[in-house]
């Protein structure tokens, strides 16, 4: 019972914020109603950027479809929640995987408070993920429960830590010196966008490019995104006929002329932007106030590590050019891959607009606008190169098409099955 009420709370955005909020409140020595309403509105705010990206992913999955039936093959879904919905069919993984949870997040606070690595990562999603892509190889594998508690546990900590920690070298000089970095699994493609985005060095900034005068609406992101989305899903609708949906097994529900649904679904997106940030500006107004609290008397010099989306008020536009070239970069990459007869995996949209768009604003950091498109490009390429290479190892197990949609997640299974082989445990 007990076990299954902290599984629950480290699995909830808003139930695991609004605690770490509350306990910071106490420790700041802030009356009750200040720890109360605190933690309410950090709650508000995970709730906020939640709803928000439901409706960006309600409008960005028919445009992954749409995608699909255009390129006429069936392949290998990219997707983390899928992952972890199946591997939760299977027992010998559901038998590992709690424990697993409790005892990689207690390592991470250890190691927080034990080494100058002062990172607390706090993207609940991002623990299911990892955990996943743990308890996947070491369930396929057959190795010892508690053995593979003590693997899994001992891999995923120090992998938060970890995470926190790349995605902090340059997320520092991104907010300006405030104590936040990144906590989610991405933490390795971001900090090679940073990078990347070095090669650039001396490009203007996105948001100081001077855009004509009639066209500065573009510097709002709520309208820039509707517009860009406007016509991805025009030239998606054009290319996916009925027909050829028809053929692939897949339906778009399309209640209306095709071009009042474009229009409709591409203002859908500009307001799941908008509900999104809204909801990243409170959650980081309150986890930020709070965390001076556990700063001082738990985790000295304690940074929380945030999802990716609290990266883009920093920088709005490269968000949207690490997005664009995020879509271009998957596209390119899942059609190479088919060209040399490796295996197809559908160009992961929603992934591209959270991952390549972060990637975008790293990138935008030390090189710029050419440096955001730089970063966004090359996260859209791991986002299909690296799950690729996981389904190579996760497809002897899972018996349906889907693989891990993001790169750490891969990379992570990748690492596990070879450590496993390692210590001579084979297929």
């Amino acid at each position: 019972m007990v076990l299954d009420i902290i599984v629950q709370i480290l699995s909830s955005g808003p139930l695991l914020i609004a605690l770490i909020c509350w306990v910071g409140h106490i420790f700041r020595g802030a009356p009750l109603r200040e720890q109360l309403t605190g933690a309410a509105r950090a709650a508000l705010g995970v709730i906020g950027l939640t709803a928000g990206a439901s409706l960006l992913i309600s409008v960005l999955t028919p445009f992954q479809s749409l995608l699909t039936a255009a390129v006429g093959v069936k392949g290998f879904f990219p997707g983390c929640y899928a992952m972890y919905a199946h591997s939760m069919t299977i027992a010998e993984v559901t038998r590992i995987f709690g424990p697993i949870l409790i005892g990689g997040f207690l390592l991470h606070l250890v190691i927080a408070r034990l080494t100058p690595l002062r990172y607390v990562f706090l993207t609940p999603h991002g623990y299911l993920w990892m955990v996943t892509a743990v308890s996947i190889p070491l369930a396929h594998l057959k190795v010892d429960p508690w053995l593979a508690i003590a693997i899994g546990s001992i891999l995923t900590g120090v992998y938060y830590t970890y995470s926190c920690a790349v995605a902090h070298y340059d997320f520092k000089g991104i907010t300006g010196g405030e104590p936040l970095t990144i906590g989610h699994p991405g933490g390795t493609t971001y900090f090679l966008a940073g990078l990347l985005g070095r090669l650039f060095k001396g490009t203007k900034r996105s948001e100081e490019v001077k855009v004509p005068k009639g066209f500065e609406w573009m510097r709002d992101i709520t309208l820039s995104t509707s517009f860009v989305m406007l016509i991805l899903l025009a030239v998606a609708v054009a290319l996916a006929s009925p027909e050829k949906l028809e053929a692939m097994g897949m339906e778009v529900a399309i209640a209306m002329h095709p071009a009042l649904w474009v229009v409709v679904n591409a203002l859908t997106f500009g307001a799941g932007i908008l509900v999104l940030m809204t909801g990243v500006r409170l959650m980081l107004r309150e986890i930020t106030v709070a965390f001076e609290g556990i700063s001082r008397k738990v985790i000295p010099g304690g940074i929380p590590g945030l999802d990716c989306p609290v990266s883009f008020p920093y920088s709005e536009s490269s968000v949207m050019l690490g997005f664009i070239a995020g879509v271009l970069g998957s596209a390119v990459t899942s059609l190479a891959l088919l060209a040399v007869g490796w295996m197809f995996v559908i160009p992961p949209v929603v992934e591209d607009f959270f991952m390549a768009g972060t990637s975008g604003v790293y990138g935008n950091y030390k090189g710029g606008w050419k440096g955001a498109i730089a970063g966004g490009f090359m996260k859209g390429v791991a986002l299909v190169i690296i799950p690729a290479l996981s389904a190579s190892f996760t497809m002897h197990y899972i018996e349906v098409p889907i693989t891990h949609a993001d790169a750490d997640a891969g990379l992570l299974t990748v690492l596990t099955y070879l450590l496993l082989r390692a210590l001579g445990y084979t297929f």
